[in-house]
Formats: C-alpha cells, sequence, structure tokens
C-alpha cells in the first residue's frame, strides 16, 4: 500500500493527513501510533456504517481499541442539539474517558457533529476524522472546524477541534452518489 502524508500545521496543533487506497483497512495501526487511548466512540451515520462500519471497527478492535459504535441518521438534518446531545450521552454511558478518542466515519456532517462531540466532551477529548465523501475528504474534514445547526441557520453553534490525524482512503470514493461525487468535485474546484 502507497501513502502519502501531508503535514498540517496550525495554531497550536499540528497533524498529518494519511492518504492511500487501503488505508481504511489499516485504521487500527495508523492509530496505535498517535494515541494511547483505550477506548473510541466510532461515529457514524447508518448509510456509512452499513458500507464500512463493521470493518472499520474490527480494524480498531484488532489494534486493542474498545470500540463503541454511535451512529446518526443520515444528512444535515442530524446535525443539531438534540442528536449531539445523544452521542454526548451515549459517550458518558460506554465510560469514554479524557484519554480516549472520538473517530468520524463519514461524510462533512458526521464530521462536524462527531468533532463538535469531542471538542465539548470532558472539555475535550481527541479526534479522528476518516471522511468518505470527496467532499469531506477535500475539505471538511481539515481545518477542524466543527459544529451543529440551529433552528435559526447553520452552523451557528461550534468550537475548533483539530484532529490527531485524518485518515483518507480514495477508494471508499467508489462507493458514492453522481450528485455526492459532483458535488465535492464542485468544492475541490
Amino acid at each position: 500500500m502507497s501513502v502519502q502524508r501531508i503535514h498540517v500545521g496550525v495554531v497550536g496543533s499540528e497533524y498529518d493527513v494519511v492518504i492511500g487506497d487501503g488505508v481504511i483497512e489499516t485504521c487500527g495501526k495508523l492509530l496505535s501510533g498517535v494515541t494511547d487511548a483505550q477506548r473510541i466512540s466510532l461515529v457514524t451515520d447508518t448509510s456509512v456504517g452499513e458500507l464500512h462500519g463493521p470493518r472499520v471497527s474490527a480494524n480498531l478492535a484488532s489494534a486493542g481499541f474498545e470500540v463503541h459504535a454511535l451512529s446518526i441518521a443520515p444528512g444535515e438534518l442530524s446535525k443539531n442539539w438534540e442528536v449531539a446531545g445523544q452521542l454526548l450521552e451515549a459517550m458518558a454511558h460506554d465510560g469514554i474517558e479524557r484519554g480516549d478518542v472520538v473517530v468520524a466515519l463519514g461524510g462533512g456532517v458526521v464530521g462536524d457533529i462527531a468533532g463538535f462531540a469531542a471538542a465539548t466532551y470532558l472539555r475535550g477529548v481527541d479526534f479522528v476524522q476518516i471522511p468518505t465523501t470527496l467532499l469531506a475528504q477535500v475539505d471538511s474534514s481539515i481545518g477542524g472546524k466543527t459544529g451543529v445547526d440551529l433552528s435559526s441557520g447553520k452552523n451557528l453553534v461550534g468550537a475548533f477541534k483539530q484532529p490527531l490525524v485524518v485518515l483518507t482512503d480514495p477508494s471508499v470514493l467508489s462507493t458514492l452518489s453522481e450528485a455526492e461525487w459532483q458535488s465535492g468535485l464542485a468544492e475541490a474546484a
């Protein structure tokens, strides 16, 4: 497997974007190289969870992590206070501690709400992005912007939460619809 690393340096934080076909198959090994966490809250949506959740969970578990899978409905309507609260309550129920990690497996909505949960749970736990859409791979997984929508508008509440690492696997893009592919291309342009 050929892997490229792009180093991102921002004020107060540095991380790598690891890019390569098959990266998703080695996510456990890659994460064990950047964290001593015991537990992982793996946040995804039901669509991505069906496609990639079991193999990501198994890979993380094989690297020694205790994985707690949390799933939300797909789409922008899930990026709200109620769903964020449900994620935070689940993290508390699962015993997630300050040294543990929240992993976002999905597109921009999953990354935004999982990152927001990571930024606010215990006043901040580590966060990892595994983007599964082109738009998320070229934009939303990088830069640390997280948030939820209010009834008054999109992304009105949020926090900057830089990831420990971004694991980008272009091979997962083969599952995208034409509309999602076009949206990602437009954003890249």
